[in-house]
């Protein structure tokens, strides 16, 4: 893959600035797509410039568990009221924004299926991992 080409009428474009929004797993499977791209393309083509727009202040999108957060999500809330109350939705335990992860979840992927490659689960992982995993 020499660039990325959009075909919009009849005009050949070359993406070179890539926007990927979000860093969860999905973003960031696509951000190290193109870094490895930049890492083993020839000097005849420009490099990519990656940027990745994340709203919370760490990875791992909908993974990234929000503790004692209440959230406007379509989710189970102790008290239905809840969900018609404006606020601030950023949890003001991390800062980041409340993702519907609740304590007790685990995958129902294996571990084999959601690891990176090159970054495996350490061996004492449960085969389905939860949130904190």
């Amino acid at each position: 893959m020499a660039a990325v080409d959009i075909e919009e009428c009849g005009v050949r474009l070359h993406a070179r600035r890539i926007g990927i929004i979000g860093a969860g797993a999905a973003g960031l499977a696509a951000a190290r797509v193109f870094a490895e791209e930049n890492a083993t393309s020839n000097n005849d083509t420009p490099p990519f410039v990656i940027t990745v727009l994340e709203r919370n202040n760490a990875v791992g999108g909908v993974w990234r568990y929000t503790p004692n957060s209440v959230c406007h999500y379509n989710v189970p809330q102790p008290d239905s009221s809840a969900l018609r109350q404006k606020f601030d939705e950023r949890c003001p335990k991390t800062g980041g924004f409340p993702t519907p992860i609740y304590d007790e979840l685990s995958t129902n992927l294996p571990t084999d299926v959601m690891q990176f490659p090159d970054v495996p689960f350490p061996a004492s992982t449960d085969e389905f991992p939860s949130h904190t995993e």
